[in-house]
């Protein structure tokens, strides 16, 4: 197949072949030529307040490849919604290797065309390692340098502590093939090959977390990776220590109403708490919005926030305010941070013990200092539970109130203990019906992180946005699966 005027090298004209002359003209038309580039390049690498410009590139066709059998392999050109260019580049830091894009498939790939003189190309690495840090395997950052030495290519990155694969386009032929038209160029790619985003200039944080999410795979806010949970659990217990713990035991009758039915209390704690951690947590995480169990009684149309873009503080101030009023020292605070409808941190904190639970998704549960694991699961004779009962409807209530005697019998009296006995080993499940996210978001993600198994009952997983159908919280899957059965099978 001929190759298209678009992708073939021009001849030389006649006059060029005949008359030296003419060589003279073609060079110095050609050294203007990349003098003008030059120029237009180092202008682009200038870092101001706004911005940062692309460095604009002319045509590269006719420079010389120094790499055989490299350079485009596909004819087709990028398009959004379409599969990416296949190419094959040398490896800049071993040039007998060769890389071809389609290598990668499998993984979300990000190609970004670089020089060791772009200023932009410099600002953004740092942001592409987080990226690599917090995505891991997910995605593949494949740097390619533009018309630089092996030297060059490779000492940027290691200067920037960059080790993430990057390849050679010497003659720039494959910038040509995507119409690369300034450094830096970034071009997204899903992980089936298909070309999902694409960037001249700088890519922001912003940016790369929304490309990367329209390559399929999410990225945190960077204000959420370099959230400190130890700084928020600070927080919360300093918010206690001067909202709560002096209205314990000094509550007059005013302090006290209920809400929207007979003994759903909330106090001026409760309040005067919510308002504290809102203002405190929204301060901390720029963008960030407030879910808080008094403000969604107010005005239950909040709930919709907690499936938006924005992350998303889910406070219960006060758990256990029945508690709190009777004097009874069986109550906590509840704090989830969630994005996008998935929590991605949790905190509960008992104000009586002056202890705070933690779990940062994927990392583990921890209090104290000390990792938490569940229970070792044992003899289901000896499962020691918390059963929720009350907001089942009245047969099925009836019926698992029944099934008490089976286990032994934990009093459940607030979400904030339950969760805590189960992350440290004193309890050994839980079972619920009404799942609103300030009594559960934190708490589930702790248990899972603590190595538990939590699911809904219809056995899919529990999101935040999920207000009902109930939940249940085991040490591992065959113990929820033998207490589903035990809890919901037909009385005989």
């Amino acid at each position: 197949m001929s190759e298209s005027p678009e992708t073939s090298a021009p001849a030389p004209p006649p006059a060029a072949r005949r008359n030296p002359a003419g060589y003279a003209v073609l060079g110095l038309a050609v050294i203007a030529a990349l003098a003008v580039g030059v120029y237009l390049f180092v202008s682009g690498g200038d870092e101001g307040d706004g911005p940062e410009p692309a460095a604009t590139i002319t045509g590269l066709s006719g420079v010389p490849n120094p790499y055989p059998d490299t350079g485009p392999l596909d004819p087709n050109r990028p398009v959004i919604g379409q599969t990416a260019p296949n190419f094959a580049l040398v490896d800049a830091r071993d040039t007998s290797v060769v890389r071809e894009l389609k290598d990668y498939r499998g993984q979300a790939v990000v190609v970004n065309w670089y020089a060791s003189w772009c200023g932009p190309c410099k600002a953004e690495i740092p942001d592409f390692l987080e990226a690599q840090d917090a995505l891991g395997d997910q995605v593949v950052f494949l740097g390619v340098n533009f018309l630089e030495s092996q030297d060059k290519a490779i000492g940027i990155l290691d200067e920037l502590g960059a080790s993430y694969p990057a390849v050679l386009d010497a003659s720039g032929s494959v910038a040509d093939h995507y119409r690369v038209a300034g450094m830096p160029s970034t071009f997204f790619v899903d992980k089936d090959g298909v070309l999902r985003a694409m960037k001249t200039g700088r890519v922001t944080e912003q940016e790369l977390g929304e490309f990367l999410t329209k390559a399929g795979v999410p990225l945190l806010p960077v204000t959420i990776l370099k959230l400190d949970a130890a700084r928020v659990a600070r927080l919360i217990a300093e918010a206690a220590a001067i909202e709560i713990m002096p209205r314990f035991h000094n509550l007059a009758a005013a302090d006290i109403r209920e809400k929207s039915a007979p003994g759903d209390l909330v106090t001026v704690a409760d309040e005067a708490m919510e308002r504290r951690l809102a203002s405190t947590l929204c301060k901390l995480l720029p963008r960030s919005v407030v879910i808080g169990e008094e403000s969604a009684a107010a005005d239950p149309a909040v709930h919709h926030l907690i499936a938006g873009d924005d992350p998303v503080w889910v406070i219960d101030p006060l758990d256990g305010t029945s508690n709190f009023v009777a004097g009874r020292a069986a109550f906590g605070v509840i704090v989830a941070l969630v994005w996008r409808g998935e929590t991605r941190m949790g905190w509960i904190h008992d104000p009586n013990a002056g202890h705070t639970a933690t779990a940062e998704c994927g990392s583990g549960a921890w209090l104290n200092g000390e990792r938490l694991a569940v229970a070792a699961p044992g003899s289901t004779a000896a499962l020691r539970g918390a059963m929720a009962t009350k907001y089942f409807p009245p047969p099925l209530r009836e019926h698992l109130n029944a099934r008490r005697g089976l286990f032994k019998r934990h009093r459940q009296s607030h979400a904030a203990g339950d969760y805590l006995g189960l992350i440290r080993g004193t309890l050994d499940f839980s079972l619920y019906q009404r799942t609103l996210p300030w009594d559960h978001a934190a708490g589930v993600l702790l248990h899972i992180e603590a190595g538990g198994y939590s699911a809904r009952l219809d056995g899919t997983p529990y999101r935040p946005v999920h207000r009902e159908g109930g939940l249940l919280a085991a040490p591992d899957r065959a113990v929820w699966d033998y207490l589903y059965h035990e809890l919901f099978q037909p009385a005989e």
